[in-house]
């Protein structure tokens, strides 16, 4: 009887050292967020970083756009990308619809007094592709209007400067539009001569979005 628990002792002993130092199974491959994703979109989705890789004779890589990342949050899928001692930046906001295909809306800003404001939606099948005409809302000039009209009387107390901007030019209007990617996953529409939003964006998981009133 002595023997065979001997038997079953150096059975169980050697069962678990092989368990201990057998191969161990693969590892998962990690998911992708929106850091990933900012590596892998081609430089040309990103014109605020190449405009400053250019500038300083750097070569593009995941070292450099590494370096410019100010901000990130994987939960909400946000990055913002800013160049050293420049006017410039770059926010990324990732998301999915309900097949789990990624989506990046990638804005490019630049301020120099006025700012200029740049959105792109683009969407990840075997290649990226610019999307953003397809899922954007197009906004309700006449609504708009009538907003930033109030929000000029609230803001400065009469209409006389709305009147003398004279939004009802084309150009006028665009420039003063501006779409802002914020670190909750929400996107600001904004007239930049205003201290408050109109309105605001958010994913719908449906492959576009939602404006909803603020």
């Amino acid at each position: 009887m002595k023997n065979l628990f001997s038997v079953i002792f150096l059975f169980a002993a050697f069962s678990s050292a092989h368990a201990q130092t057998g191969p161990k199974p693969p590892s998962r491959p990690q998911a992708a967020n929106v850091i990933s994703m900012y590596h892998s979109l081609p430089i040309e989705f990103l014109p605020g970083v190449a405009e400053w890789q250019k500038k300083s004779n750097l070569p593009d890589g995941q070292d450099t756009r590494k370096s410019l990342i100010e901000e990130s949050d994987l939960t909400k899928g946000y990055l913002k990308a800013k160049a050293p001692a420049e006017n410039l930046q770059t926010k990324v906001l990732m998301f999915k619809d309900n097949k789990e295909t990624p989506y990046l809306a990638v804005q490019t800003m630049k301020c120099l007094g006025d700012c200029d404001s740049k959105l792109k939606v683009y969407r990840k099948d075997s290649t990226w592709t610019d999307i953003t005409n397809q899922v954007l809302p197009v906004l309700d000039e006449k609504m708009i209007l009538k907003t930033v009209k109030a929000g000029y009387k609230k803001t400065f107390g009469d209409e006389y400067k709305y009147e003398k901007r004279n939004y009802t030019d084309a150009a006028v209007f665009e420039k003063a539009m501006l779409m802002d990617i914020q670190p909750d996953g929400t996107i600001l529409v904004k007239d930049q001569y205003l201290p408050l939003p109109l309105f605001k964006l958010q994913w719908n998981n449906r492959g576009g979005f939602d404006d909803k009133a603020l």
